[in-house]
């Protein structure tokens, strides 16, 4: 199992991590900074058949990337620190991870800065219709009959429509997207994440965490070794937490939900050198830690 010492040191670091984000966000207002990339698109000249765009169309996509989601991965990486207990679980820390850098890559494509005000608001939508779709299963698997997702599928055709926005169909004539775009896969999406957090494996630790996630034996196995023989020619698992595993765990989910506030703080005209700062402090003082040099997180 771990080193007995190292969850509980991660633990710091990570509360240090949630500690920070909310301190830098108490720094500013809530509105982007003047001259503002996310300033100059809330007063973008994007036109629909209807005439301009309100400024709500070009705030939505931050409300649901820089707001909903981001606010769940701050909570998905507080589950995590509540795992990092000196007799950590073998399971459960996987899942949480994954869990966190599939937000965080959402986000991380939502505010990309390298596109303008229509492919954000595109995105946005996106992911707005990939949650419709997914919760039209939900209400029927709950006996409904669909109303909840045809009033809400009609809502977004509608306000994308308004906008200038093209629907795509499928085959069965489903909407799947918008202007010839559909929603990256998750895996897709977290492959496109990980480099930005300076893995060279980033697939492969994502797919080792969905190993676990969907209970794959490939994935199970990892975290078993072979342990003593019970009868001639059988050996019994033994459960093996590698202190590196909660290592990785722990970086990659602190650090791609530093990323996406490093990203909205770069859009909105913020001070995103500090976000650089305290990631590169955090992956020092985590990685540090598994050769026992604990540097506590600054007061």
């Amino acid at each position: 199992m771990t080193d007995g010492d190292y969850a509980p040191f991660a633990a710091t670091w990570v509360d240090h991590v949630l500690e920070f984000s909310q301190e830098f966000a108490t720094q500013y207002g809530n509105s982007p900074e003047p001259n503002s990339t996310a300033a100059a698109e809330f007063s973008s000249p994007e036109r629909g058949p209807q005439g301009p765009w309100q400024r709500g169309a070009a705030s939505r996509p931050y409300e649901l990337a820089g707001g909903l989601l981001m606010i769940a991965t701050a909570q998905f990486l507080r589950s995590l620190r509540l795992l990092l207990v000196p007799e950590m679980a073998l399971f459960g820390f996987q899942g949480i991870t994954r869990s966190t850098l599939e937000a965080s890559a959402r986000i991380a494509w939502v505010l990309d800065p390298a596109i303008g005000v229509r492919e954000r608001v595109l995105r946005g939508a996106l992911l707005e219709l990939e949650s419709v779709r997914q919760a039209h299963a939900v209400e029927l698997a709950g006996g409904g009959d669909g109303s909840n997702y045809h009033r809400q599928i009609s809502d977004l055709k509608i306000r994308m429509a308004l906008l200038g926005f093209v629907e795509k169909e499928d085959k069965r004539h489903r909407l799947i997207g918008f202007d010839g775009e559909v929603l990256p896969s998750l895996t897709r999406a977290v492959t496109s994440l990980v480099p930005h957090l300076g893995l060279d494996h980033g697939e492969l630790c994502y797919r080792s965490l969905s190993g676990v996630s969907h209970s794959l034996l490939y994935g199970i196995t990892e975290y078993l070794e072979v342990g003593e023989i019970t009868t001639p020619g059988k050996t019994r698992p033994v459960p093996s937490l590698p202190i590196n595993a909660v290592a990785n765990a722990v970086v990659l989910a602190a650090d791609s939900y530093l990323f996406t506030v490093q990203r909205h703080a770069a859009l909105w005209g913020r001070d995103d050198a500090q976000v650089v700062g305290k990631r590169l402090e955090l992956k020092a003082a985590v990685l540090g830690g598994l050769n026992r040099e604990r540097i506590a997180p600054p007061a």
